[in-house]
């Protein structure tokens, strides 16, 4: 004798016999988006107007603002260059002192040993060279 075939409702499975009256075929509900969707919706192919409708007004105020657009990047743009010329010009003053420091110890050293007498203060690292 043949079985009747089997119904899965809530968790337990029942005979076609043994099914009540009131049972509804039993539609599964999947999250796509932020909307609930069904099986049934999603194999025909529905759902996906909201997202053209999104991209169409997106476009839409892209082109709509076009100007807008632009001249907000043209001024991050121009304000981007001022402050990375300004860390260049202060970098770049920076270097220059750095290398005038160094030019007025270099001096100071000289200066003292001259006063002392030593040669190397008036020839620097580099003294003439001895006569034979």
């Amino acid at each position: 004798m043949e079985r009747p075939a089997a119904a899965d409702v809530g968790g337990t499975a029942l005979h076609v016999a043994e099914q009540p009256a009131a049972v509804q075929p039993v539609r599964i509900y999947l999250l796509s988006g932020c909307a609930a969707v069904s099986d049934e919706d999603r194999r025909s192919g529905g759902g996906g107007g909201g997202a053209l409708l999104l991209v169409l007004v997106v476009v839409g105020a892209v082109a709509k603002y076009a100007i807008w657009i632009a001249a907000f990047f043209g001024a991050v743009l121009v304000f981007g260059g001022i402050i990375s010329w300004s860390f260049y010009l202060a970098r770049r003053d920076d270097q220059r002192r750095a290398a005038r420091d160094e030019i007025v110890a270099r001096a100071d050293e000289q200066h003292r040993l001259v006063l002392a007498g030593d040669d190397r203060g008036m020839y620097g690292e580099w003294p003439p060279a001895r006569m034979p």
